[in-house]
């Protein structure tokens, strides 16, 4: 037997297979970052479609806006809600998987708070045509302080969602 062959074949082999392995490594690594990547995208679509929830359930925007048609407001507000309620479940669906654990984290409470303030900013809006000044003072600091919750959670997803697509 010839030592120096024997040797030659082990280190071949240990080399051969490091190499495939270093390979495969750098492989599954970049599957892993287009995946984050990916899901970043379409976690990026959710995110802008609650900013512009958010801008149209801000409370004095809703009340400058106020119609004088009834029809037209309930119509309004109905379209709202159903935007509403599609960007809450999304959220929730991103609490129940989302890779991220932080992610999960801040969904369930954003989507709790995101109906908190479309709810606070509707009543301020029937507040608008019912009530006296006094109150509507009262309706507009709820709906004020509901909005900036929902506003402030909605920062944390998304700095928490570009962490997890960077990752």
């Amino acid at each position: 037997m010839n030592w120096t062959t024997l040797a030659a074949a082990f280190i071949g082999g240990i080399f051969g297979g490091g190499l495939g392995s270093l390979v495969s490594y750098m492989q599954l690594r970049t599957n892993r970052q287009a995946g984050a990547r990916s899901q970043q995208w379409q976690d990026a679509g959710l995110i802008a479609d609650l900013w512009d929830l958010l801008a149209a359930i801000q409370p004095e925007r809703r009340g400058m806006n106020l119609s004088p048609d009834l029809a037209e407001e309930g119509q309004k507000s109905a379209v709202l809600d159903e935007r509403q309620q599609q960007v809450g479940k999304e959220l929730m669906r991103l609490a129940a998987g989302h890779p991220a654990g932080e992610v999960r984290h801040i969904a369930r409470p954003l989507s709790s708070a995101l109906a908190r303030a479309a709810s606070a900013s509707e009543w301020h809006v029937r507040d608008l045509r019912t009530s006296s000044s006094h109150d509507l003072q009262d309706s507009l600091a709820r709906a004020q302080s509901a909005h900036a919750e929902a506003v402030d959670l909605a920062q944390q997803l998304e700095r928490a969602v570009k962490d997890a697509g960077s990752r």
